[in-house]
Formats: C-alpha cells, structure tokens, sequence
C-alpha cells in the first residue's frame, strides 16, 4: 500500500487572500443608480470576504489533516505513545461535573469571565511535558489551530468592515463633489442666464 501524500505544513494563512475576483469590487456607481451600485459594490466586497474566509477554513482543515497524518504516522512506530494517560479525577466526579453544567444559570451571577487584553496567548509548538500521551499533544496542537482559525476569521472580519467603511465613505465624498459641482454649473449658467 503506497503512503498518502505529504501534506505541507501551514505556516502562515496570508496566501488565502488570494482568490479569484469575479466583478469589479470597487467600481463607483452612476449618477442615475447610486444607491442599487453602491449596495451592489458592498454586497460583492462580503461575498469575496465569504470565500477568503472559506479559503483559510480550507487552509486550517489541510493543517489538521497533516497534524493527523503525523501523529498516526508516530503512533505506528511506536503504539505505545499513542496511550492517554490516567484521568486526573474520579468517575463520580466526572459525573458531578456534569450535574452542574446542566444546571440553569442564575440571572443574577455574571458569569463572565473577565481576562486582560494583554494576556499573551501561546503561540508556536506545544512543549510536551515527559508522560503526556501522543494523543493528548496533538490534541492540544488541533484545539490550538482552532482558536487561530477563529481569531484569523475574526481579524479578517474586522479587516473588510473597515474595508466597507473607507469605501462608503469614499463613495459619499465622490458624490458631495459631484454634487456641488453640479450645483455650482446651474448657480454658473443662471448667472450668465441675464436678459
């Protein structure tokens, strides 16, 4: 049996920006149909952001693929590396634990957990520590990417809002001056206009 395909590591999501535009995102509207060309201009803007988002799922679903193939790569070689190592609690407490998620939330307890913006996340390899199981490594790696899926998802979000933005704000800038220039030719014409 011939070994699947390497799949290349990820190292940055940059490249799944990179996705075929099929309209002119940027194009100013007519006089005649401003606000259906504008609307028109934002709406392609989010759908092309939906498919640079689909794009680094995509990106981030191969990583996971390759951080599978790797550690069932060295859990062949070894079987025993694969082993989960004993649970830190009891089975009844197990059971405790589950009680109390099920339990409804008291409307007057803010249940949020408030944390500093500056708390640095970790980033890079997972150290592992002598007697964690292979498994529970790359269990840790996979949960890992997929916090830095959301937080690229999400930085992107903000990204083509502000996007959007510039380009509402560009679009009624255009427009004032078109405007006042217009205004300013008829105030012109009347003023010539003298019989």
């Amino acid at each position: 049996m011939a070994a699947p395909p390497r799949i290349p590591r990820l190292t940055d999501v940059a490249c799944s920006i990179f996705v075929p535009i099929e309209e002119d995102l940027l194009a100013l509207p007519a006089e005649s149909e401003a606000d259906t060309s504008l609307q028109a201009s934002v709406d392609a803007i989010y759908a092309h952001a939906e498919k640079v988002k689909a794009n680094i799922i995509m990106y981030m679903n191969r990583e996971k693929e390759a951080l599978s193939a790797e550690y069932h790569a060295k859990r062949a070689a070894d079987p025993k590396k694969g082993e989960t190592t004993a649970r830190p609690y009891a089975p009844a407490d197990e059971a405790l634990m589950v009680e109390a998620m099920c339990k409804t939330a008291d409307p007057s307890v803010d249940y949020e957990i408030k944390t500093a913006a500056n708390i640095p996340r970790p980033r890079g390899t997972v150290p592992r520590k002598p007697g964690d199981a292979l498994r529970e490594h790359y269990i840790v790696r996979v949960m890992q990417l997929a916090e830095a899926a959301v937080q690229e998802l999400e930085a992107y979000g903000r990204h083509v809002d502000l996007v959007v933005d510039r380009f509402k704000a560009r679009t009624k800038e255009v427009e004032d001056k078109a405007s006042r220039e217009r205004a300013a030719a008829e105030v012109g014409a009347e003023a010539m206009d003298i019989d």
